[in-house]
């Protein structure tokens, strides 16, 4: 015993060396070691450790902090982490202004990391502009998803048996954007955009296209010898080479940009713009396109495009002959009141799990635009979802708009048309909300012989503010076609609770259910849709906060007004049922993996409508790999032929 408390009081004493020894370690020599490993080990990892050792060590010197600094943002820059690498140079040239040495070297390097936003390059009287953003990523992202597809395999059969000369087809252009080298190129492009400057009378439109090709040697030798080919040179402009194609565009450049601009009257303009960094006169300056279209947005999008709906109108009007206003127009303005048109934008991301489109057009207050009166609806609730099962493959919701409304008013009218009665306006201030669903089929739901299995799987929830009064509604006119149907058949009879006859079909009497919970009211064909839905607010595990749309249905902007949610795994459990015998003892099995496989994957359209901006999201989300779902999709084309 008293030998292991010798051990263990030597353990300590030398634990205790150890950590005094760490502690007289200088900054200098922690210097030392981190220049070790950046440059001799290769470690940029631990270097940055070790150079924060040097930066936090207050008995430090300036000129130890300062290039402990440099060299760590020149870690994070082989780490490829250029925010770190800016932060960490930023911090040094605020810090340390008199080390001017190092300073200057920051700067340099700051100059390379920093990305310069096209669009301060383009005119202040831009009136389109699109801008792809990582272009390199872009691309390496898209032949990713191709991988294990035939396409990759066709790529590869096409570079082997085409190797002669350059690119014969698309097959070999791809092949070759496949290559690690070539994607390795493209994702040191800074950035790529154009941008409509007018609107033309005859010929091609105004415009500028700026591309900043970063490091990529191989990208710029090869804009350099097209230019040479391609146009004729002409007097350097503000430093850089100028040239212009005969009749078209001139363009100059230098080591980190090339300006393309039509007419050539432009070009001088924007280098001007570019060489002073002046952005006074650019398209940054205005407030509607930054805040529409941020450059931190931009530069994570696939596409990213603007357009001044104001400024194009006003243009447009200025060259189209007033007495001559083609007919199609007029009605475009009666519908959009076109003079109210602010600005539209539309960006793409691309992402290894889904791709997502968002459309937005702007409109100036107090607009007139007749169109998007008659489509407007107020926001979604989340109390609108709760009746919905958590397993529903498919949601569709939308809330209702006030009775005085320009499409309540349509829809009223066309009521009072069809039945003779006044109850569109009842409805339209009582109901708050409307949702259809589908959830997969069980012994619950039954088939109709004279209806798609499907049909038992359908469920409407209405939310409102008097529920009551919705269900007294209902109940009067479901009631009524229980009696028709019961003369039709000859068995008149008084509706059992909650269960109404409503069509006669091939002699076969379709029954509605319904039910109300709280604020919610359910409609079914079926028993089994009704207990879901009770079950659903009862144990409150709805399709909002459990099951596989829940995700999706969290992540919506608060402003959505109409939804659309699809689960193409439950939409395949729920629709193959319907499917006939024979499809389904062929298909089943194929359709299983194909369920499988996106069993998590979703399909989302909403819109998001403010008073004045109309929004409409499309999107994917979790998609699986292409080559995963590929042998499935292949073997269910065949199996449908």
């Amino acid at each position: 015993m008293r030998g292991i408390v010798k051990f263990s009081v030597v353990l300590c004493v030398m634990g205790l060396a150890a950590c005094a020894y760490a502690q007289t370690k200088t900054a200098a020599e922690y210097l030392q070691e981190g220049i070790f490993a950046q440059e001799i080990d290769s470690n940029p990892a631990k270097a940055v450790d070790l150079y924060s050792r040097v930066i936090v060590d207050p008995e430090a010197s300036d000129i130890y902090k300062a290039q402990a600094m440099l060299r760590q943002g020149q870690c994070y820059v082989l780490l490829d982490q250029p925010d770190q690498a800016i932060k960490a140079l930023k911090h040094l040239v605020q810090t340390f202004p008199g080390q001017t040495p190092v300073v200057d070297k920051a700067r340099a390097l700051l100059k390379d990391l920093v990305i310069v936003d096209p669009a301060s390059l383009m005119p202040a009287n831009t009136l389109a502009y699109v801008e792809v953003g990582n272009p390199g990523e872009q691309i390496e992202t898209l032949l990713n998803m191709l991988q294990g597809t035939p396409l990759e395999a066709s790529l590869n059969s096409t570079s082997q048996t085409q190797r002669g000369g350059g690119p014969q087809d698309i097959g070999q252009i791809l092949q070759a954007l496949r290559n690690p080298s070539m994607i390795s190129e493209f994702k040191k492009v800074r950035g790529l955009a154009v941008g409509i400057t007018g609107v033309p009378q005859n010929g091609p439109p105004p415009f500028v296209a700026v591309l900043f090709p970063g490091k990529s040697d191989a990208l710029r030798g090869l804009l350099t010898v097209g230019l040479q080919i391609a146009a004729q040179p002409m007097d350097p402009i503000g430093g850089l080479q100028a040239y212009r194609v005969p009749g078209g565009p001139a363009a100059a450049f230098d080591d980190k940009a090339l300006i393309v601009a039509f007419p050539e009257s432009q070009l001088a303009g924007v280098i001007q713009q570019y060489t002073q960094a002046q952005t006074q006169t650019s398209l940054v300056k205005n407030r509607r396109f930054m805040s529409a279209a941020p450059v931190a947005s931009r530069q994570q999008n696939a596409l990213t495009v603007w357009v001044d709906a104001h400024d194009a109108y006003q243009k447009l009007m200025s060259v189209m002959p007033q007495d001559h206003m083609p007919g199609e127009f007029i009605i475009a303005n009666m519908a959009m009141d076109l003079p109210s048109l602010d600005y539209a934008t539309q960006t793409l991301s691309i992402q290894p799990d889904g791709i997502h489109m968002h459309a937005s057009l702007n409109l100036k207050e107090g607009h007139q635009c007749l169109a998007y009166n008659m489509i407007h609806t107020p926001a979604l609730t989340q109390a609108g979802f709760d009746a919905i099962p958590a397993n529903a493959a498919l949601v569709v919701s939308m809330a209702l708009a006030s009775p005085e409304s320009a499409q309540a008013q349509a829809v009223q009218q066309k009521l009072q048309q069809l039945t003779g009665l006044d109850i569109g306006r009842e409805i339209f201030a009582n109901i708050e909300q409307i949702s259809i669903f589908v959830i997969p089929g069980n012994e619950a739901t039954p088939a109709y012989w004279s209806l798609p299995q499907i049909a038992s799987q359908v469920g409407i929830a209405v939310t409102s503010h008097n529920p009551q009064k919705t269900r007294q509604f209902l109940n009067q006119w479901l009631s009524l076609g229980h009696a028709i149907v019961g003369q039709a058949s000859g068995k008149p009879s008084a509706p059992k609770q909650g269960q109404y006859e409503i069509m006669l079909l091939n002699g076969q009497k379709i029954c509605c259910y319904l039910d109300q919970i709280n604020k919610t009211t359910v409609l079914g064909l079926s028993p089994g849709v009704i207990q879901q839905s009770r079950k659903a607010i009862e144990q409150k595990q709805n399709a909002y906060n459990s099951g596989p749309l829940s995700a999706t249905f969290q992540a919506l902007s608060p402003a959505t007004s109409k939804l659309v949610l699809l689960n193409i795994g439950l939409a395949i459990e729920a629709v193959l049922p319907s499917m006939p015998n024979e499809v389904k003892n062929q298909l089943g099995p194929i359709a299983a993996d194909l369920s499988k496989a996106t069993a998590n994957t979703v399909l989302q359209v909403n819109t998001e409508e403010g008073a004045n901006q109309l929004g409409i999201h499309v999107g994917v989300n979790q998609l699986p790999k292409i080559s995963d779902l590929l042998p499935s999709v292949m073997q269910l084309a065949e199996g449908m032929h």
